[in-house]
């Protein structure tokens, strides 16, 4: 079942979320403080009124009881220009993956959109999830853009 997060889901999810992205960005070579700092502010800047975000949408998924993914949409534009929703965010819970929950997630995305009024879903993907892409690519998603890296020593 998909249901919308509570505000006490979210806030375990928001804490989440930041770790993730200071763990992405640091992975990146980005250094730990500003990480935190920067995922800090982008959160900030996204959803300004948390889960009250105007075009924000958050769910989680339970299957038996259990929560095993979460999925965070925007449903009132995208960053891109080919999308009309984008998919801020999908998770699974590393003890929950290789069940199809993922699909779960990203065929409800599909669904919460269309009853949004939503033509195009967009997301990104980095290169090394190699699971994440094939699945997207098994739901019908093809490459807008590749952004490149260099780290410069």
């Amino acid at each position: 079942h998909l249901l919308p997060m509570t505000h006490e889901h979210y806030r375990t999810w928001e804490a989440h979320d930041r770790h993730r992205l200071i763990d992405v960005m640091t992975s990146g070579g980005v250094a730990p403080e500003v990480a935190a700092r920067d995922a800090q502010r982008a959160q900030r800047a996204l959803l300004p009124d948390g889960p009250s975000t105007p075009g924000m949408a958050f769910h989680r998924l339970l299957h038996h009881g259990t929560s095993v993914g979460t999925l965070w949409l925007r449903l009132d534009g995208a960053p891109r220009p080919e999308a009309d929703a984008w998919v801020y965010a999908v998770e699974v819970g590393a003890e929950h993956r290789g069940n199809g929950h993922g699909r779960t997630l990203m065929r409800a995305a599909e669904n919460v959109c269309l009853l949004a009024g939503r033509r195009a879903l967009g997301l990104n993907v980095h290169t090394g999830n190699t699971p994440a892409r094939a699945l997207y690519a098994s739901l019908g998603f093809r490459p807008a853009e590749h952004v490149l890296t260099k780290p410069l020593l």
